[in-house]
């Protein structure tokens, strides 16, 4: 099957689970833990079926190749070799294709990143493994997950439904922040994780945004110690 480019492609109009989205937005400022320490292992995501995982998987990297523009139903179907028609049977409008993408690249993320199998039992150990999640999301297997998740970010910024899902999912990569500055004995965990999470996407960002890394590889550890060792100003 030939894959149209993605020229192409926009030339057309232009599963986390759902307990996992309510954990993110559950509790208000009293109820902080269940907010970001009670975040999801691989096995609390349902499994999608092979077609509607092909069909989230295309939509990411329509919007990874293309934007936000590009992602549509006659899209995703030319993309699979689908006749028309067949990926608005499963999600029948734009918003729940961008939705679904929107879990699925969380999924592939936490995947990708392997950011839920980190157990630390000291800052150091947390930090060597963190700097290996930057070099991975930061590598062409990664990049796609990451322009993608910085498209659908500014998409959800104009649309306030968009957005809450956006959040409730962004909340899950923070309770994992939140986590490993915990496990490893870090100084106020909430406030420390949720800066570490911040530092994490922005040295991800610069590498895709310029090519190149303001901080050195070697000098990633070092930065990130500081999120462990003492709370941010």
């Amino acid at each position: 099957m030939t894959v149209p480019n993605c020229r192409t492609q926009c030339q057309y109009t232009v599963f986390v689970s759902g307990a996992t989205v309510a954990r993110g937005r559950a509790g208000g400022a009293g109820d902080r833990s269940s907010r970001f320490t009670d975040v999801p292992s691989s096995t609390d995501r349902p499994t999608l079926s092979p077609r509607r995982t092909a069909i989230a998987d295309a939509a990411i990297a329509l919007v990874a190749e293309c934007g936000v523009r590009g992602l549509t139903h006659r899209a995703v179907d030319r993309r699979l070799g689908l006749p028309e028609g067949s990926t608005s049977s499963y999600h029948r409008t734009r918003r729940a294709l961008l939705e679904v993408a929107m879990t699925r690249m969380v999924e592939r993320s936490l995947e990708a990143s392997a950011v839920a199998d980190i157990d630390p039992t000291s800052p150091r150990e947390a930090v060597a493994a963190l700097a290996a999640v930057v070099e991975r999301m930061s590598a062409p297997a990664g990049r796609e997950l990451m322009v993608a998740h910085f498209e659908l970010g500014l998409e959800a910024r104009r649309d306030p439904e968009l957005r809450e899902v956006f959040v409730g999912l962004r909340a899950v990569f923070i309770g994992h922040a939140v986590r490993l500055v915990e496990a490893a004995g870090g100084a106020d965990p909430e406030r420390s994780g949720r800066a570490l999470a911040l530092f994490v996407n922005g040295l991800v960002l610069e590498r895709l945004w310029h090519g190149e890394a303001l901080i050195a590889p070697a000098d990633v550890p070092a930065e990130l110690l500081r999120f462990f060792e003492e709370p941010p100003a």
